[in-house]
């Protein structure tokens, strides 16, 4: 997911250094997560000339599938930490109420 992430930030700041600071990474990782992507899918998903930074045809093909596994995986986490802390909100409510009934027979 975090290359994903760094294909995305690429993408939006159009640089590789400025993706790196949005994500908290250093260019270099930024670089490696971007080889690694397109050694996977096989093909490459940037030209990368002068500075600037554009998504290859085949980049481009991908970039739907991209946008729309980030936005499900941000829509997960969300649930995710909502889950938990709601748990962890009935976990207290029940401490709660334990530490009040063995407080009243004493």
């Amino acid at each position: 997911m975090n290359r994903l992430r760094a294909l995305k930030a690429i993408l939006t700041t159009g640089s590789f250094t400025a993706a790196g600071q949005l994500l908290g990474y250093s260019q270099s990782a930024i670089s490696q997560m971007i080889n690694s992507l397109e050694s996977d899918v096989g093909f490459p998903l940037l030209y990368r000339t002068h500075g600037q930074v554009s998504l290859t045809p085949d980049g481009q093909k991908l970039l739907p599938l991209v946008e729309q596994l980030c936005n499900d995986w941000t829509t997960f986490r969300t649930a995710q930490l909502k889950s938990r802390a709601f748990s962890l909100q009935q976990s207290k409510s029940v401490l709660f109420l334990v530490f009040l009934h063995t407080g009243c027979r004493h």
